[in-house]
């Protein structure tokens, strides 16, 4: 086992610590907020890709206390609209996906397309919407902890759009090398 240095304990202590502390804002919201604020996200998200003419648009399926982004898919029903399925670890792909009946129901209980569903190379996508647990103005994401996204994001020119409520906006974020900023952050207040 590779011995972790202190530099290394603080960042992955800091790290646990603003994930924690983000659980335990979004653990006061109530679900009225949460669909509110999805319902303003997703109309600020339609506006920018009508407006920069999207075509391939990858988003996620929420889980609970994340923003829900599958009103985009009555928004602007001819945006394709293309969503994760894990394929191995740190690994995953955008798959198809033209109405909520869909999903399955993947291996940490998250919603993912169907294996046999439509992928997209992620260099052809336009847009890809991120999840995270807490971001920073200035672009800084912390995830979940998979390495998913920082594994994706370097293969793709997409434009990177952050969604999140804005307790999960953090003034500085604890951040390694291969960590993926993005480059706009919205939290349906912005």
């Amino acid at each position: 086992m590779e011995k972790i240095s202190p530099e290394l304990r603080k960042l992955i202590d800091n790290k646990n610590s603003c994930r924690q502390l983000i659980r335990d804002r979004i653990a006061t919201l109530s679900n009225a907020y949460i669909t509110e604020q999805s319902e303003k996200i997703c109309t600020q998200i339609a506006h920018i890709l009508q407006e920069n003419h999207a075509h391939h648009v990858a988003l996620f399926a929420a889980r609970k206390g994340e923003v829900n982004l599958l009103p985009l898919l009555q928004l602007l029903p001819t945006t394709s609209y293309y969503f994760p399925r894990v394929c191995g670890p740190r690994e995953m792909q955008f798959h198809k996906i033209s109405n909520p009946s869909e999903f399955t129901i993947g291996k940490w209980g998250i919603r993912e397309p169907h294996a046999t569903a439509l992928v997209i190379e992620p260099h052809r996508l336009d847009y890809i919407i991120v999840p995270g647990s807490a971001f920073s103005l200035d672009g800084k994401r912390l995830g979940y902890g998979g390495g998913f996204y920082d594994s994706l994001l370097p293969k793709t020119t997409a434009v990177r759009l952050a969604v999140c409520f804005p307790c999960q906006i953090l003034e500085t974020i604890p951040t390694e090398p291969h960590d993926c900023s993005v480059h706009h952050v919205i939290t349906g207040e912005s």
